[in-house]
């Protein structure tokens, strides 16, 4: 008797392990996956519907846009009809910059430069105008433009520098490009160093387009 009321509760707890587990795998596989933002694309989503917050933190789905430059560098974007909202997010441990307009591919003058990095003490991020093909690049408070960067903030995080800013579409200043609706050139670029006279790496610059829509 003893014998087979051992044997029942054996089958007994058997059973129940087995739901258990099947209970366990079920929710392993339901449950979402949360990411920081990454060159991949996890930052951006079209269902975007708020601003993001510049606090140098590139999260899922923050920005409306992304565009891969390379490898180990990505652009994300959101507008909102008055006002850019920008992560720059690269492999580095030095400064990452973008430049609007350029006059055309393969040159360097006369483009609208932002750059940032993050030192032991603060964050940097200059608003700076390309004055000629080969540099160098002086901000736009020395040429008599003003400093349009509205918001900024830098971050490292697993081996990215990230640079986030916003700054008004139509800024007003001669040394800042308007940035309308549509397709527009840009310069990429981020370097292993911090410092406004930094180089940037070999092969870590390039031209690309971003497509901004203002309709948000």
């Amino acid at each position: 008797m003893r014998k087979n009321i051992n044997e029942n509760l054996n089958l007994l707890f058997k059973a129940v392990f087995k739901i258990i587990v099947i209970i366990m795998t079920i929710g392993l596989l339901i449950i979402p996956v949360v990411s920081c933002g990454g060159v991949n694309g996890e930052g951006a989503g079209s269902e975007v519907d708020t601003i993001p917050i510049v606090d140098g933190v590139i999260n899922t789905k923050e920005y409306q846009e992304y565009s891969s430059m390379n490898a180990k560098y990505a652009v994300y974007w959101s507008t909102d009809g008055e006002f850019i909202y920008m992560g720059l997010k690269a492999r580095t441990s030095g400064w990452v910059a973008i430049g609007f307009q350029p006059d055309s591919d393969n040159k360097k003058e006369n483009v609208d430069f932002i750059l940032g990095y993050v030192t032991a003490f603060s964050n940097k991020v200059f608003d700076m105008y390309s004055v000629n093909e080969e540099g160098p690049h002086p901000l736009d408070t020395e040429l008599g433009g003003t400093d349009d960067i509205l918001q900024f903030a830098t971050g490292e995080a697993d081996g990215y520098t990230i640079v986030e800013f916003k700054r008004q579409l139509d800024t007003g200043d001669i040394y800042d490009k308007l940035l309308t609706e549509g397709v527009h050139k840009v310069i990429w670029a981020y370097s292993v160093d911090d410092g406004l006279y930094a180089e940037h790496n070999n092969g870590a610059w390039g031209y690309s387009i971003i497509d901004i829509k203002t309709n948000a």
